[in-house]
């Protein structure tokens, strides 16, 4: 057996945690850049906890959903301009990837595409010299506050894909549920199922470890059984934690570098191509994958059935849909505007060579393109 696992994320979680934002900042520089979005209700009450902390704050606040790393590269600029030596990443997974993504072009001087791994044609190193990041996430889903991944797209060429580092972590992640009640339902259901497809993506991989997969069972029952609740109830400070905890779980089994099952490998491209948010246009293809998977893991899919809510002898991809229905992401591709003749130019964006690290047996193009025309007729 052999596997690598890094978490080095300080993690503070609680109801009211963000009260810690200036002291945690202020470890790395007294000068910090808010990446966040402008239509985000808590940026001035950070602006202000930061500032009563001690801290000259500059706010950059152009993310947007789907990061362009151009817009990161906007982020750099800015914190040269400033002097500015911490990154505080405040909202969702997209103003969290886009600190990461400023922190890297910040210290290097380079264009944050040109960190990116699966296309910018050979990667520049990440180094030491990235600015420290300080994660503060107001959704429960992506992850983002514990990884060393962000995710960028590059709207010209139309790719989405990862700069990975160790260097990109966030030195602390401050998770305050208080901070996800003002999800509205669609966004807690798109998040939720983004955090549940992490934990799918290691349970479902054929290298496995037994920590991961207990931790990742443990996830994906907990947003089982309260993600609908969330959704109806947003205010309810105890369901929204528990999500808020899986969602950071979940994000820990992918610190475990391990295999992946080829959901975000599918997923990526329909972000990329026409916008489509993260947590949808990974649901739409997830009963397919489950589909392939289930003749490679019989055991695993009976028991993911049953923590679907079904029985073990439920074909694993209808539990799944029957359970996507529940929380309103049963669709389909066509629901989402994809067309027939876009399934070939998605199934080229997609980078074959990650396929090598799935449970399944090689993958060629045009078995690529059979999952996009599955999810299509749905």
């Amino acid at each position: 057996m052999s596997f690598e696992f890094q978490m080095p994320t300080r993690i503070l979680f609680g109801p009211g945690v963000v009260q810690n934002a200036a002291e945690e900042a202020q470890k790395f520089s007294q000068r910090a850049l808010l990446v966040t979005m402008s239509d985000l209700p808590f940026v001035g009450k950070v602006v202000d906890l930061l500032t009563r902390g001690g801290l000259d704050v500059t706010v950059f606040d152009e993310c947007e959903p789907n990061p362009r790393a151009v817009i990161c590269d906007r982020a750099a600029a800015l914190a040269r301009e400033k002097d500015c030596a911490v990154f505080v990443g405040l909202g969702g997974g997209s103003a969290m990837d886009t600190a990461k993504g400023a922190a890297v072009a910040a210290a290097h001087d380079y264009p944050a595409w040109e960190f990116d791994l699966d296309y910018s044609g050979g990667a520049r190193e990440v180094t030491s010299e990235t600015f420290p990041i300080v994660a503060i996430p107001t959704t429960a889903g992506t992850g983002s506050e514990v990884s060393g991944v962000a995710v960028l797209s590059n709207a010209e060429t139309k790719q989405k894909g990862p700069i990975r580092s160790p260097y990109i972590y966030p030195r602390t992640a401050l998770i305050d549920p208080e901070l996800t009640i003002s999800m509205p339902p669609k966004l807690t259901a798109d998040t939720g199922f983004d955090a549940l497809s992490h934990a799918l993506e290691r349970y479902l991989g054929f290298r496995s470890h037994s920590m991961i997969d207990l931790l990742a069972e443990d996830v994906i029952r907990t947003i089982v059984q309260n993600l609908k609740s969330a959704i109806d109830d947003g205010d309810n400070l105890e369901t929204r934690s528990k999500i808020a905890w899986a969602s950071t779980q979940a994000t820990i089994c992918i610190g475990a570098k391990l295999n992946e099952a080829g959901i975000h490998i599918l997923g990526l491209p329909l972000s990329a191509h026409l916008g489509i948010a993260h947590g949808p246009s990974l649901a739409v293809l997830v009963p397919f994958i489950l589909r392939d998977a289930a003749p490679h893991l019989p055991e695993k899919c009976a028991r993911l059935t049953e923590m679907l809510g079904a029985t073990r002898d439920t074909d694993c991809a209808d539990a799944m849909r029957r359970w996507l229905r529940e929380i309103g992401l049963d669709l389909s591709l066509r629901d989402m505007g994809v067309t027939d003749d876009l399934c070939p130019k998605l199934a080229r964006s997609v980078n074959l060579k990650r396929f090598a690290n799935t449970f399944y047996k090689e993958k060629t193009r045009a078995d690529v393109e059979k999952f996009y025309r599955d999810a299509l007729n749905a």
